[in-house]
């Protein structure tokens, strides 16, 4: 097996995702494809072009989408790739994980390297449910139909299809004892552990600026790009 070395990564700044109230995402009206691409052009014309690593380079591109309809729909990642000027031999495809897409992918970065599939990978991903949430999406809800030969009675479809009840779920059953004023205090605490490094400057060399029509805040929660060679 080959060593596998994570070399780059970059993301962009976050907003908070509003789709009952698309103005108060300052990304809104900009479309989640284009937003990767503006990411990926300046991360290869900059950080990646300073180790001599070019869009030539990479072997294959996975792109981490959940929900994959309307605007995320991704054509294998190709669109992806030709928003952001790769040549036509790069190869790509996109990942659903629910949720985790983006982290599936380095997964199957790393085993690509690892087997000798390829020696470059770019593993990345984008959502924007503030422009596309499940509008489109039609599961197969047999398996909830009592009167239907799939049905699977240990299996919640509300938990299957809903994040927030999934943690409510799992809070119930897990931690019983984890009590509103807990979870307040953790939440706090990662807040405020956050604007300490932000002001610290730890976040200024992954984060790549995006030129906004008015000044606001914007959080810098968690990285979405990575790249494994």
């Amino acid at each position: 097996m080959k060593d596998v070395w994570l070399v780059d990564y970059a993301r962009t700044p976050f907003s908070r995702s509003r789709p009952t109230k698309p103005e108060s995402d300052v990304f809104s009206e900009i479309r989640g494809d284009t937003l990767l691409a503006e990411l990926l052009i300046n991360f290869f014309d900059g950080s990646l072009a300073d180790k001599g690593i070019h869009k030539k380079d990479i072997d294959d591109v996975s792109i981490g989408v959940a929900s994959g309809v309307l605007e995320n729909w991704t054509y294998g990642g190709k669109i992806e790739n030709f928003l952001s000027g790769f040549p036509n031999h790069v190869s790509s495809f996109s990942i659903d994980r629910q949720c985790g897409s983006g982290g599936s992918g380095m997964h199957v970065g790393i085993m690509s390297i690892m087997t000798g599939f390829a020696n470059t990978f770019l593993a990345t991903g984008f959502e924007h449910m503030t422009r596309v949430r499940r509008v489109g999406v039609d599961p197969n809800r047999s398996t909830g139909d009592p009167n239907s030969k799939f049905y699977r009675p240990d299996i919640d479809l509300n938990i299957v299809f809903n994040m927030l009840q999934t943690a409510q779920k799992l809070y119930e059953e897990e931690v019983p004892n984890f009590t509103k004023e807990d979870m307040d205090k953790f939440a706090v605490r990662s807040h405020t552990l956050t604007l300490q490094n932000q002001e610290k400057g730890w976040f200024d060399e992954e984060i790549i600026p995006r030129l906004l029509p008015a000044p606001v805040r914007l959080l810098p929660l968690v990285s979405h790009l990575a790249f494994c060679r």
